[in-house]
């Protein structure tokens, strides 16, 4: 699991890096729309992967008393960087 997690956050990393350095409609034309969107469904397929192995290995490696509070956390994070 901690192999799969650190490939997701390293794809989410790369989908990031790759919206930054994009160039704009007026360099390369259409393709600029195509590869912005093409980062984005990695960026979403990355995400999707993440989580789901981010609070499995929080369960799993977290004490048996922070088990909650830390699972909890992980849900916050998430919610709040959705309502940022």
């Amino acid at each position: 699991r901690k192999i799969v997690l650190t490939t997701t956050i390293i794809l989410m990393a790369f989908s990031t890096l790759l919206i930054g350095v994009l160039p704009t409609y007026n360099q390369i034309g259409v393709w600029a729309p195509i590869l912005l969107l093409l980062a984005r469904v990695l960026q979403g397929f990355s995400t999707g992967g993440e989580y789901a192995g981010a609070m499995v290995y929080v369960a799993e490696s977290s004490p048996d008393r922070k088990r909650n509070s830390l699972g909890c956390g992980l849900e916050i994070g998430t919610l709040s960087g959705y309502i940022a």
